[in-house]
């Protein structure tokens, strides 16, 4: 349980020493109650990391090493296995409950939910997944190498959740696009997601670098693992993730707490999502047992994984949300997956 915790902290880029001991004791103590309590001496009297920050630049300005761009694209493997997929109608109605007292109204609380139910075991074959969502820097090689032009970009705007007349709206942007995430007068940083991406944008990105958008069930197995955790890093919400800070994308990778069992990052709350399947509210009702993709057709795609702009108890990894298949927001992006070689 230490070794994991320290593994996750000291792959966090920048993060000093005495920070990276301070989140392996948080994070070994909350596992286990209370129970243990890891500590530490040191003599250290400089700065020390075991990994180097990363810069936020623009990625037209942005030529990351070999070795940086190695690790912002590399897969972890999910094994073969069944787990448990959706949720229960108890927890469906907890759900509910907890909506309504967050100021929803009971209509949108019972659609956003019950399409979670009924729980059910799925059976996937080895898979492998992006550990990050697919980074700025990476999209811009792809729009490079095939004179990509992306949904925004031919249609002319896109949507933002910004913050107007002392609220935040959703609004349609002109001149928004993955270059320019709210506008012109923005930029897309290099370290972070790629958003204002429509899934056909995503979908001809993993085909150019030799993959695919994972199914449903693949990105649900990846993100909680076979244990039916409620976030990727467990069941109850981990404040250090920023909950009541963030305003944007932040740089992959820098919320070590939300890696997932088998070591996918920001798996919850960065941005939502693009994956394969169609969207309907009652597949689960119907769905295979056995490496499931969804339904055959439909007017709306999944997105998965809760963002920046939304509530915790939408970020769980059961949640299902979805958009037409031309939507593209500030608050969406994607990952990739790929077969397990035979």
């Amino acid at each position: 349980m230490y070794t994991a915790a320290l593994l996750r902290a000291i792959e966090v880029p920048g993060i000093r020493i005495e920070d990276v001991f301070k989140r392996v004791r948080k994070a070994v103590s909350e596992q286990t109650s209370g129970e243990q309590v890891p500590w530490e001496a040191s003599s250290l009297i400089g700065d020390f990391t075991f990994a180097l920050p990363v810069a936020s630049t623009s990625p037209a300005a942005a030529r990351p090493s070999a070795a940086v761009a190695g690790a912002i694209d590399e897969m972890v493997v999910v094994p073969a296995g069944e787990f448990w997929m959706g949720s229960k109608v108890e927890e469906v109605s907890r759900l509910k409950e907890e909506c309504r007292a967050l100021g929803e109204t009971a209509a949108r609380c019972k659609d956003w939910y019950e399409r979670e139910v009924p729980r059910h075991r799925v059976m996937l074959d080895t898979f492998y997944i992006d550990r990050y969502e697919v980074a700025n820097v990476l999209f811009e090689r792809f729009v490079n190498a095939r004179a990509h032009i992306t949904t925004a970009e031919r249609e002319g705007s896109g949507w933002s959740y910004v913050p107007r007349d002392d609220r935040w709206q959703w609004l349609t942007i002109p001149g928004a696009s993955w270059r320019t995430p709210n506008g012109p007068g923005s930029e897309a940083l290099a370290h972070h997601p790629v958003v204002q991406v429509s899934w056909r944008d995503a979908e001809a990105y993993c085909k150019w670098i030799g993959r695919r958008l994972p199914t449903e069930a693949e990105w649900e197995k990846a993100a909680r693992g076979s244990d039916e955790r409620r976030y990727p890093w467990g069941d109850t919400w981990s404040y250090a993730l920023g909950e009541t800070d963030w305003k944007s994308t932040t740089e992959i990778g820098r919320a070590p707490d939300s890696v997932s069992p088998y070591g996918a990052h920001d798996m919850a709350r960065n941005v939502w999502e693009w994956v394969s399947d169609w969207f309907d509210s009652t597949y689960y009702q119907r769905s295979t047992e056995r490496n499931p993709v969804g339904p055959a057709t439909g007017e709306r795609k999944v997105m998965r994984g809760g963002s920046w702009a939304r509530l915790a108890i939408n970020s769980r990894t059961a949640f299902r949300n979805s958009g037409p298949p031309d939507a593209r927001y500030n608050n969406v992006g994607f990952r990739c997956a790929k077969d397990a070689t035979r």
